[in-house]
């Protein structure tokens, strides 16, 4: 699941650039049936109710980015709940060198309940990498759609004025 990229609008000096979310989409549907149950229970147990959607909002808006600071020349990697809850050390932004498109291969096989048989699945997953002055590496984001993660990115490369370098090409 991809999640955009935000510019700030102060003075357009702060980027954030969310990755995916914590949980798997397991535990977001099961989040999602007790936000339900608890908003279903909001009249007839209050307090169970609230407890209820908290768990379920601390799941569904649990997620992971990058956050970079132009203005204060500063960036951090961070984990954030219910969207403004943050955390992460800051860092110092030597500035961006560039940002280049990886591509990785996973294959997973999964066998069948009655038989020996398996049955083989291959996906192509492409992860986008921000390098800095100093050599660090900062991965951004990922996704298996190309596209999408090159439109979020070509956004992120003009904002921290730096190519963008498509290594899956070779």
């Amino acid at each position: 699941m991809e999640l955009p990229i935000f510019v700030y609008p102060m003075n357009n000096q702060k980027v954030d650039i969310r990755n995916s979310t914590l949980f798997p989409w397991h535990f977001q549907l099961i989040a999602v049936v007790i936000l339900l149950a608890g908003l279903a229970l909001i009249l007839e147990k209050p307090v169970m109710s609230s407890v209820l959607v908290f768990a379920a909002g601390f799941i569904l808006s649990a997620a992971d980015g990058t956050e970079i600071d132009l203005s204060k020349g500063r960036f951090r990697e961070y984990i954030s709940f219910y969207f403004i809850i943050r955390g992460g050390k800051w860092k110092k932004f030597p500035g961006a060198e560039k940002i280049y498109i990886n591509s990785a291969k996973s294959t997973t096989r999964a066998y069948t309940t009655h038989n020996n048989y398996s049955s083989v699945f291959e996906n192509t997953e492409y992860n986008a990498y921000l390098k800095l002055n100093n050599g660090e590496k900062i991965h951004l984001i990922n996704s298996r759609k190309k596209e999408k993660l090159t439109t979020i990115l070509q956004k992120a490369a003009s904002f921290l004025n730096c190519p963008l370098q498509d290594n899956t090409l070779v």
